[in-house]
């Protein structure tokens, strides 16, 4: 976590979007997280809320930080997922 927080913000954006991509291809058996575009809304992707919650709690425990069970319908892609847990993140090691 050390290293991912000493990152540049871009960087560590991109590797906190890889590892939601890659959380969310887990759960839909995708072969290839890049068969999860950053930018396509969870829903396209066939998730539904009782899908995300295994993301979410993956998330949860991978970063520290709680997440809202709603998280998936505030934040629908993997892009604005990822740049809110950077928010959440740099929040926590800065307070």
């Amino acid at each position: 976590m050390a290293a991912l927080l000493a990152a540049p913000s871009e960087q560590r954006r991109a590797s906190i979007d890889q590892y939601v991509r890659a959380k969310v291809a887990a759960v839909l058996h995708f072969d290839d997280v890049d068969a999860v575009d950053s930018t396509v809304e969870f829903v396209r992707l066939g998730l539904d809320s009782l899908v995300f919650v295994e993301v979410k709690n993956s998330l949860e425990s991978a970063f520290g930080v709680p997440l809202p069970a709603s998280v998936a319908l505030q934040y629908p892609t993997a892009e604005a997922l990822a740049e809110y847990l950077d928010g959440l993140l740099t929040t926590e090691t800065t307070a």
